[in-house]
């Protein structure tokens, strides 16, 4: 099995505190036949000087020192000098299971896969959340790949989750398949990087093996961006969305369904980088995409997350009445959610739920029934009816 050479690209970028765990957790895999390429893209703390001395000490290891770039950029000096059979991906603050190479690469193997995908854990400070793709484990051929991948491939119908898990690093491709993608990805991406190179790699493998076991440690912390400021991000995503739909238009299967499903993996990321530009108002005034919500409306606000904390100014800047905000957690301006039990339905056309996840969207509506509040009364996001026009607004609107 180990005849097959595998390279592992790692992008860096003032990672110091993290990279010996990283780095250690890759040369102590089970699967030793690794090429491990250390890319600094521009460090400015001591993560370039440890790349080094590890190079010394390991065969296996080259090092590869540029400008700051971004971690499209680092990805794609990597890939262009990867010898390996197969590639695969490594962020320089997580690190990885020391089986996960030779059960992954044993599957790509047996099956002549073009790619594999595992689980991983987001690890927490105090916790850890396992996650996999949404589709059953086990091997897909072409036939299976259209017809049961890619309906749900994107997007499951749930807002937001995809059936095949963005990620990249948690996944190896054939040398060829991913090389193709990640070269031509341009460099100014930020959000959305993995999908520009993932998504394109499935909509033209012929045979890809899914495995529920999440090898993968995927560390959260707060100052993670490989160096690039969020200046342009509506420019950034305008080009991954005009990317990632020439990929599509270019695969023959299932791409209307795709398309549909690109809306939606669109307008996830708009909300989570720039929600400002993330809800409009049409012909009637009514707020897209929230159900049945209009700008004239008098509202409760319900959530005080990174989402509601956005979309807070955002609503009063376009002149709804905003008479309460509450959150399971009162805090500075935002009262506790027992408020509701005080204020009469009466009082109010619509209680808006500030939240994403449609796990986090369900807990939130059971927090309201509590309170023998109507669910008439309760308008959440609702996306069928967002089209690429729609996107393409939020994406060059700058004031309403």
């Amino acid at each position: 099995m180990e005849g097959k050479l595998l390279s592992v690209i790692v992008p860096i970028y003032n990672t110091e505190q993290y990279l010996v765990k990283c780095i250690s957790s890759i040369q102590n895999q089970s699967y030793s036949n690794l090429e491990i390429i250390l890319v600094d893209d521009g460090s400015t703390d001591d993560s370039g000087r440890i790349c080094d001395r590890y190079e010394k000490k390991d065969l296996r290891i080259k090092v590869i020192h540029k400008e700051n770039g971004g971690i499209v950029s680092a990805r794609k000096t990597g890939v262009n000098v990867a010898k390996g059979d197969y590639i695969t991906y490594v962020d320089s603050d997580d690190w990885i299971e020391s089986e996960m190479y030779s059960e992954m690469m044993k599957k790509a193997i047996q099956y002549d896969a073009e790619i594999v995908s595992s689980g991983l854990q987001r690890e927490y400070a105090d916790s850890a959340i396992e996650e996999f793709d949404n589709v059953e484990p086990g091997f897909y051929g072409r036939n299976d790949i259209e017809r049961i991948i890619f309906p749900r491939m994107i997007y499951t119908g749930n807002f937001y989750e995809a059936g095949i898990n963005v990620h990249i690093y948690n996944k190896i491709f054939k040398s060829e398949l991913v090389k193709r993608y990640q070269s031509v990805l341009r460099d100014e991406i930020r959000m959305g990087d993995d999908a520009g190179v993932v998504y394109p790699c499935y909509l033209n493998a012929r045979k890809i093996f899914v495995l529920h076991k999440s090898f993968y440690h995927y560390v959260l912390r707060s100052d993670s961006c490989m160096g690039i400021k969020k200046e342009n991000e509506i420019q950034r995503l305008g080009m991954l969305n005009e990317y990632l739909k020439k990929c599509i238009n270019d695969s023959v299967a299932q791409r209307e369904l795709l398309e549909r499903q690109l809306i939606k993996y669109m307008y996830y990321l708009i909300l989570f980088g720039i929600t400002d530009k993330s809800i409009l108002i049409d012909e009637r005034k009514h707020i897209v995409p929230y159900d049945d919500l209009k700008k004239s409306d008098c509202i409760i606000l319900y959530g005080a997350g990174k989402m509601g904390k956005a979309l807070y100014p955002l609503m009063k800047k376009i002149g709804m009445n905003i008479i309460v905000w509450v959150d399971s957690v009162p805090g500075q301006g935002v009262k506790g959610i027992d408020v509701l039990g005080e204020i009469s339905p009466k009082e109010y056309d619509k209680i808006v739920i500030a939240a994403a996840n449609y796990r986090v969207i369900e807990d939130m509506k059971k927090n309201v029934l509590k309170f023998k509040i109507p669910m008439e009364k309760v308008s959440t996001i609702n996306c069928d009816d967002l089209t690429f026009g729609d996107i393409d607004e939020m994406l060059k609107s700058e004031e309403f």
